[in-house]
């Protein structure tokens, strides 16, 4: 039997059914119309039984294969993955907040060297000054002192007849926490004579007022509150 092939506007033919199988696995469309020759009605060519096979033998070649499927790990090889990378992360996580107290520690007692060293350069002065005046407490003096983040300030007024000289520390204190305190390096007066005023100051030791006393904003920045602590001077020993 011989057949004709429709495509387009065209019509092929007459062809043999081993010239149309040939024509299909070189890609002839599925849609092509083919009909015996000598009759009238056309139809798809996978229509016919001659060609079905060798269409269908086509598409199925055309899919796609299948992608192989994964390899199932073992339950016990994830658990061991996952606690060997936990590890890792912890033990990353921590040497990165020791680095940065220790980059804060560092900064904090570079800044203050300057001061530490001025201050008790003060302070070996006033007490060679000092030996020809009477040790008095700080209550028996006129004291005025201020804090700030850095330091702490007092204004001293000696009200008695004679020369005198004092020393006082400052100190604040967390008010939710009683045990943690910041104190300032000591404050001598020097000799004072009747009447005399001095103006005294020194930094707070090893740390800043922020670093106890501090609230968090609404952007997370930490900001100085005073709120947040007590401030008062505590007496101290002559030097």
């Amino acid at each position: 039997m011989e057949w004709e092939l429709q495509q387009g506007d065209s019509v092929r033919g007459p062809l043999t059914e081993e010239e149309v199988s040939e024509a299909i696995q070189r890609g002839l469309a599925p849609t092509t119309r083919a009909r015996p020759v000598g009759t009238e009605k056309w139809r798809p060519i996978g229509a016919h039984e001659p060609f079905a096979e060798a269409l269908q033998s086509l598409l199925a070649s055309a899919r796609p294969q299948s992608a192989p499927k994964p390899t199932k790990v073992p339950l016990w090889v994830s658990i061991v993955l996952c606690t060997v990378a936990l590890s890792v992360l912890v033990t990353a996580v921590f040497s990165i907040l020791v680095f940065q107290q220790s980059r804060a520690t560092g900064a904090v007692v570079a800044e203050k060297m300057p001061l530490l060293d001025s201050h008790l350069q003060a302070i070996e002065s006033m007490a060679r000054e000092s030996s020809a005046a009477e040790f008095v407490t700080p209550d028996k003096t006129e004291l005025t002192c201020i804090a700030t983040n850095s330091e702490v300030t007092c204004s001293a007024t000696n009200r008695a007849a004679v020369p005198i000289h004092t020393c006082v520390r400052g100190k604040l204190s967390k008010k939710q926490a009683n045990a943690l305190a910041v104190y300032s390096l000591p404050m001598c007066t020097g000799r004072l004579g009747q009447f005399e005023s001095k103006t005294l100051s020194a930094p707070w030791k090893g740390a800043f007022a922020k670093d106890l006393c501090s609230t968090k904003t609404a952007y997370g920045t930490e900001v100085l509150d005073w709120n947040e602590c007590d401030f008062n001077t505590e007496a101290i020993g002559a030097l």
